[in-house]
């Protein structure tokens, strides 16, 4: 009948199509898709190295369509005046470096002195621009570990042999919290023991030296 006839007639051709499809025979018509190369009567992904060729086909390039200002996570940057490595105030978000003078660490509490920053580490006898003693901007004025503060003198001899150290300094400063009021003092006292009247008490007497450094 003319319905077994047509059966018959492509079940050869359907056979030999599947053939062609899988043999590892090279096939002229094969067209790959966009970054895929012809191998082995395949298309597959094409390398990165492959140079574009052994059959490429248009392959986009990875930062198509991106611009160098393009990035998953922006970072601030922050301006530094004074050029310590540390910034002040003034901020910008970016994904790279805006510009010279800026930097990601921040925490410059005055941006025009470089001896001023988060990570000073030196005592200083004179205070800042600023008219502060706080040179590592922690907010709080650190007087030096070895320094004698706060002379008391009385009481009976020998107890005040070793009382003696700086008085505050009497520059004028109106002490805000965190500042120190002996710092810059150049006011030390010494006390020893007097005698009079067949007794011996404590007295003091001050004498101008090193100012009193602070941090």
């Amino acid at each position: 009948m003319p319905r077994h006839t047509l059966i018959f007639t492509l079940a050869p051709a359907l056979i030999g199509f599947a053939f062609a499809c899988t043999s590892s025979e090279s096939s002229p018509g094969l067209v790959c898709g966009v970054g895929t190369i012809q191998r082995d009567n395949e298309c597959v992904v094409a390398p990165h190295d492959s140079g574009a060729t052994e059959h490429a086909t248009d392959a986009a390039p990875d930062d198509a369509g991106q611009s160098d200002d393009d990035c998953n996570v922006p970072i601030p940057f922050f301006k530094d005046n004074d050029g310590d490595g540390f910034g002040g105030p003034e901020t910008k978000v970016a994904c790279k470096t805006p510009g010279t003078g800026w930097v990601t660490k921040s925490g410059d509490c005055d941006d025009t002195d470089p001896l001023v920053n988060p990570d000073a580490k030196q005592f200083h006898s004179t205070p800042t621009k600023a008219g502060s003693f706080d040179y590592d901007c922690d907010g709080i004025e650190m007087l030096e570990p070895t320094a004698k503060v706060d002379p008391v003198c009385g009481g009976a001899y020998p107890n005040c042999s070793n009382a003696e150290g700086y008085r505050p300094a009497g520059d004028g400063r109106k002490i805000e919290p965190g500042m120190n009021a002996h710092c810059g003092s150049t006011d030390y006292l010494s006390c020893y023991g007097v005698y009079s009247g067949g007794t011996i008490s404590c007295s003091g007497g001050t004498s101008v030296t090193t100012p009193l450094a602070c941090r």
